[in-house]
């Protein structure tokens, strides 16, 4: 049994030795001044995973600045995206409100002449409401007009964006 003991004692002695050399080994490569003194191939393979390190760190700052361009690049497209909309808008306002006023013409109009008709059916002919009947015509065909012209301008106003692409392009193709 006592040498069992032994042996135990001397495993547990070699085993702190080597736990001692291990932890001087891990202080020396934690210091840079190591270097000197270090095998020269443990200082290439050093020096190369510096230098792997190196170019990963560029390639990194590489990859962030792409980033951050795809990203102003996305900012300034949806800022140019939240202008069209906001000009859409504006012209679907503005033909909503033309096609409200062509309907109420055309109500009038509608009216206008349901009273003539039932004043030509009784016999009656009253130039006022002939004059009434010919201004809600006119009024009717300007209102369609004006409904026409703001829905040919928001064409217009969607077709730009398309069409400045278009030249761009044709003039990047000249040059």
């Amino acid at each position: 049994m006592s040498e069992l003991a032994e042996y135990q004692r001397r495993i547990a002695a070699a085993l702190d030795r080597i736990g001692k050399g291990l932890e001087a080994r891990a202080a020396e490569v934690a210091e840079p001044a190591f270097e000197a003194g270090i095998d020269p191939e443990v200082a290439a393979e050093l020096e190369s995973l510096r230098a792997a390190l190196a170019t990963e760190r560029d390639s990194n700052n590489q990859l962030i600045e792409r980033i951050r361009a795809v990203r102003r690049k996305q900012e300034r497209a949806i800022a140019g995206l939240q202008r069209q909309i906001t000009d859409l808008k504006r012209d679907a306002d503005a033909a909503a409100v033309e096609l409200e006023r062509h309907k109420r013409v055309a109500a009038e109009l509608a009216d206008t002449n349901r009273v003539l008709r039932e004043a030509a059916e009784a016999g009656v002919s009253d130039p006022e409401l002939l004059n009434a009947s010919l201004k809600a015509e006119f009024d009717a065909l300007r209102a369609a007009r004006a409904a026409e012209i703001a829905e040919l301008d928001a064409i217009l106003s969607a077709l730009g964006p398309v069409m400045d692409k278009a030249e761009a392009g044709e003039e990047a193709n000249d040059a």
